[in-house]
């Protein structure tokens, strides 16, 4: 198995990257001497729970085979470049270009994002290194999951996760802005059979919201989802389980279950139970044995009623 190292992953990342505080445009070029005259779109996510897309800019590959795009973000993320359905992922930071390229790629039919066949595998080059961290990174999580994902979440091996996490840390310059430090952790943290807490924080109460943090939402996801079907979820014996079917079903508001999530996650700030709220919501509306009818009802109520803004935005993108 490869372990992330500094001179193929984190190499000269001071002499480009500094730390991101605000948000401010990116632009993408790209060359497809095989695509022209289609059209590009970037999309990027609305909301990082709800994952719905929303076009940032489009425009039409020319007679050269080149586009150019230009748009603002907010923070470090992931962005969508779509050419007929073709996609590829790119993580990127306000204040960057990036460059994408394909001698290779031609549109013979509509693609199908939801296949591999159909995700462009474009060369990306940037003065920013975020494509090729992220990039990086998921690639060498996959070749330890290719290799130990079955003794790791059969046996619940966290030994073979942590020793994984312990070499990439180790191999991390220790100058590495925070931003990319934060996504890195709680990337990570995902690994685990278990609901883990990200590299560096005791207690979930520890861990502030972070609305502009796309690592961040995929972690939450994942530790709920542990902690709440930590017991067999299809297990009517499930206290846990138990518990949350009678919260949602036994009353009107969303107050019940946020109540019920306050207490088996021992959290008592009223924002973050209320965050932590809409994930769980999302993650009920795909399981057997809770109702879809009373799930949107929920997420009705906290678009309708709730004090903070970006809740009430992402329960109506998750309505959506």
């Amino acid at each position: 198995m490869k372990i992330l190292t500094k001179t193929i992953l984190f190499s000269t990342i001071l002499a480009f990257h500094n730390a991101v505080l605000f948000g401010g445009k990116v632009v993408v070029s790209g060359d497809f001497k095989n695509a022209i005259g289609e059209q590009v779109y970037v999309f990027a996510y609305a909301d990082f729970l709800s994952l719905k897309e929303t076009s940032l800019a489009k425009t039409i590959i020319d007679q050269n085979g080149h586009f150019e795009l230009t748009f603002d973000i907010n923070t470090l993320q992931p962005i969508i470049v779509d050419i007929a359905f073709y996609r590829q992922f790119i993580y990127v930071e306000p204040f960057n270009t990036y460059h994408i390229q394909s001698e290779k790629f031609q549109v013979i039919q509509n693609g199908n994002p939801y296949i591999p066949e159909s995700f462009i595998d474009a060369k990306v080059t940037s003065r920013s290194l975020s494509d090729s961290i992220f990039r990086q990174l998921e690639i060498h999580i996959s070749q330890f999951l290719d290799t130990a994902g079955v003794k790791i979440y059969s046996q619940h091996r966290s030994d073979l996760v942590e020793n994984f996490r312990q070499n990439i840390w180790k191999n991390l310059p220790e100058n590495l802005t925070e931003n990319y430090k934060n996504a890195i952790a709680f990337r990570l943290a995902c690994l685990y059979p278990n609901a883990q807490l990200p590299d560096g924080y005791s207690s979930l109460n520890e861990i502030a919201i972070d609305y502009n943090n796309y690592e961040y939402f995929r972690w939450l996801e994942d530790y709920l989802q542990k902690q709440l079907f930590k017991e067999n979820s299809l297990n009517v014996q499930s206290v846990i389980t138990r518990n949350l079917m009678l919260a949602l079903n036994k009353s009107d508001s969303f107050h019940s279950l946020q109540d019920t999530l306050s207490e088996i996650l021992s959290v008592r700030n009223e924002a973050a139970n209320e965050l932590y709220t809409l994930v769980a919501l999302k993650i009920l509306y795909s399981t057997p044995m809770f109702s879809n009818t009373k799930i949107i009802a929920d997420l009705q109520q906290i678009r309708d009623s709730s004090l903070i803004e970006t809740h009430k935005l992402i329960a109506q993108n998750l309505l959506n």
